[in-house]
Order: structure tokens, then C-alpha cells, then sequence
């Protein structure tokens, strides 16, 4: 290791670059840095193609923890970048809000030029306790500039507010408002987002958000680590903490921060194996009254089980969009079990995930025979293998090996 590696660090120095990991390393909140945003080149264009396009909105989807906030998060920050100037909205829906709230709440972070008075005035006050879309985009036309609106949460309202957004979203469409509005949500289709979509498919671009790559994992870490030039990481940590994550960001920061700060604490500027392998400990623990409850829900039992087992050989089988067949578990548990297993030996247990008495922690799709199965928390399939490697049930090397071909890796050590 280079020279600086060994060179211990002063009080002040550990307080001063905990500060930048903690800002750096964000699991507990979206991207806010376009410096720090990592790959997603697709789905930055197509956002960009619904704002600079006329007449054109943006619905971003997928699972939940693979960064369809940090993307909505930088929207503005992208636009700026073209020199193109809006009033930027952002708001999040909570459960049983109403078309007339969310208007409520747009309309109240934009303030009006008044052309007569010359002050400023209040949209919100125009919104109507029962706006429909032709009143929506009546206000947005006294806009004087053009507006980005972000409404995040989308998924969390109902039919009505769902099917009111498209009327909106069509209205101003057709009467090319220079507004766009980007609906932002947890869905595995846009028909589970927007419901009355097809009334609005020219008019809408579909963003759906994929798990990252590998790649795109490693270069968090990278990015991250280029505002932290006064510390090292040990060759092949950033590849581990990718494969680790199966494409969820959320716990490429996790365990880049909790890394970082093993080694600040300790005084060093290198950050080490070691370090990699307490912030697997931490992270577990952290997790331990969310996803820790879960886990212990599904693979409970009174007597001698391999219910746990067979959760850490489904995290295994999972292939890059996070699903998997009964026959892809057999490989994975007969590892960990050091023994030959036959699917018969857990397809009940398979069964018993799917079910509310354990969760349901895993769901179920397809038909007999040809089942495919995957988390019902997309989290919590990165946590078991976190927990897996922290108990030493696998190592590193199995994870590696058995994880889906795509999403295996040369590591170092």
C-alpha cells in the first residue's frame, strides 16, 4: 500500500472525512449529487427526451431500492446542465392523498409573476376543492416559464387520483402546456402505475428502472471514492460490494460507508478487507429491526429446520432481474449443505415462503411446473446473503461461483 496508507490520522482529520463519507455514502437517501450518479445512461436520455420534447411526460418504475429516486432526484440537475431554465417541483405522495392535495401541493412551491401588479402571488389559492384536468392546465398556463414537476410515490394512490393524473397528463398534451410532469413509482409494468395508460401512450415516455449492473455498482464505489482522495481501498472491495448487492444500490452505499468509516475510526487511510468485513456485521445489525424481523418471520421454527438454508440458496439463485426457478435453488443448497439435495427436499419450503404465515417472504408467478419465484422486498435478498456471510453459512468465494453466470466475477482474494 502506498506510504500515506500507514500515516495515522488526527482527531480532526477522522471528524473531517467522517463528514464527507456520511455525504458521500447516502443508504438512507436518494442520489442529490449529479457527480455521484453512477451509469443509467438509457434511462438519463429518455428523461431528457420528456423534458426538452413538447408535449411529452415521463413515468419512471420498477422495483423498489434500484434508484428511481436518485434518477427523479437529478432531473432538474440535468436540465440545468442544457441551459434550460423551469420552475422545478418535487413532491411525495403518501397514502390516500387526493388529485385536489397533490395540485394543492405543486401549486404552492410555484410562485406567479403577477403581469399587473408585478408581484408575486400564489397559485395554490386557484385550485378548486374538485380540480379537474382542464383546471390543472388552466393554472399551469399562467405560468410564465416552463415547469418539471416530480411527483414521487405515485404508486401509493388510488384508481381515481391514477386515472384524473392521465386525463391531466393528456390535457396537457394536447394543448402543448410547457409543463412535464414525471410520475415516479414502485411497479413491475405501467399498467400497475398508471392505469389508464394506453389513453396517453404518445404523450408518455416509460422509464422502467432495471436492477444496476455490475458494473455500475463498482463505479458507486469509485465515484465515491474520488471525494475521498486521502484514502486507499484495497484492490477487488468495490467488485465484492457490487456482488453482493444483486443491483441494489441502497447496499453498495451501505457497505461502502460503513467500510470507510471502520477504517477512519481505526485511524487509517486504507480501507482493508477487514474493514469490509466489520461493515458486513454492521450492516447486518443495522438491518436487524426492518428486514431482520422479516427474516426471522419466514424462517422460524420450533423444531430442527432448513428453512434458513434454503432462503440464503434462493438470494444464490436469483438471477439479474431478481427471479428464479425451483431447480436453480437445488445447486446453491447443496453447497451449503455440503451434501446432495433433491428439489423435493425443499419444495415445500418454497411453498411455505409464498405464504402469509411466513411473510409471504418470496412470490410466485407462472404456472405449475414452471414456477418462477422472487423476494416480495427486493432488500431483503442482499441482506440474507449479508447475514449468510457475516455467520459464515457461505464465503465469499461461493457467492461468487453460485450467484447467476452473469453475475460472476474474477475476485482478487
Amino acid at each position: 500500500m502506498p506510504d500515506n496508507d500507514k500515516q495515522e490520522l488526527s482527531t480532526d482529520d477522522k471528524f473531517r472525512l467522517r463528514a464527507v463519507v456520511l455525504t458521500t455514502f447516502t443508504p438512507g437517501r436518494p442520489v442529490n449529487n449529479l457527480d455521484l450518479l453512477a451509469g443509467r445512461e438509457q434511462e438519463i436520455s429518455k428523461v431528457l427526451d420528456a423534458v426538452l420534447s413538447p408535449g411529452q411526460h415521463a413515468a419512471i418504475y420498477g422495483e423498489r431500492g434500484v434508484g428511481k429516486s436518485s434518477l427523479a432526484n437529478l432531473v432538474y440537475d440535468m436540465v440545468f446542465a442544457t441551459g434550460k431554465r423551469f420552475f422545478p417541483v418535487r413532491m411525495n405522495c403518501s397514502v390516500a392523498i387526493s388529485f385536489h392535495e397533490i395540485w394543492k401541493e405543486v401549486f404552492k412551491q410555484i410562485q406567479f409573476q403577477s403581469g399587473r401588479s408585478g408581484r408575486e402571488v400564489s397559485l395554490e389559492e386557484q385550485v378548486s376543492d374538485a380540480p379537474n384536468s382542464e383546471d390543472i392546465r388552466y393554472i399551469f398556463e399562467q405560468v410564465s416559464s416552463p415547469t418539471i414537476v416530480v411527483i414521487d410515490e405515485f404508486d401509493r394512490v388510488d384508481d381515481t387520483v391514477a386515472v384524473a393524473m392521465s386525463d391531466t397528463i393528456k390535457a396537457l398534451s394536447d394543448h402543448d402546456v410547457a409543463t412535464t410532469l414525471v410520475l415516479v413509482g414502485v411497479a413491475d409494468s405501467i399498467g400497475q402505475l398508471i392505469h389508464d395508460h394506453l389513453s396517453i401512450d404518445r404523450a408518455l415516455i416509460q422509464i422502467p428502472m432495471p436492477r444496476m449492473s455490475h458494473s455500475e455498482l463498482v463505479a458507486i464505489v469509485k465515484k465515491g471514492m474520488t471525494r475521498l482522495a486521502e484514502l486507499t481501498i484495497e484492490e477487488g472491495l468495490d467488485r465484492r460490494m457490487a456482488n453482493i448487492s444483486k443491483g441494489l444500490p441502497h447496499f453498495t452505499h451501505l457497505l461502502a460507508k460503513h467500510s470507510a468509516l471502520s477504517a477512519i475510526d481505526d485511524g487509517r487511510r486504507g480501507i482493508t478487507r477487514k474493514d469490509y468485513e466489520k461493515a458486513l456485521k454492521t450492516a447486518t445489525e443495522e438491518k436487524s429491526q426492518t428486514l431482520g424481523q422479516a427474516y426471522v418471520g419466514a424462517t422460524h421454527s420450533a423444531k430442527d429446520s432448513i428453512f434458513e438454508e434454503v432462503l440464503l440458496a434462493c438470494a444464490l439463485a436469483t438471477d439479474e432481474r431478481g427471479f428464479f426457478g425451483a431447480k436453480d435453488v437445488r445447486t446453491p443448497l447443496s453447497e451449503i449443505m455440503k451434501r446432495p439435495v433433491k428439489i423435493e427436499a425443499y419444495i415445500r419450503h418454497l411453498d411455505k415462503f409464498s405464504q402469509p404465515e411466513r411473510g409471504p417472504v418470496l412470490k410466485r408467478g407462472g404456472t405449475k411446473r414452471k414456477f418462477q419465484y422472487s423476494f416480495v422486498e427486493p432488500m431483503m435478498q442482499p441482506y440474507v446473503l449479508m447475514k449468510g456471510l457475516a455467520e459464515e453459512k457461505i464465503t465469499e468465494g461461493q457467492l461468487s461461483v453460485l450467484s447467476h453466470p452473469s453475475n460472476v466475477f474474477e475476485l482478487p482474494f
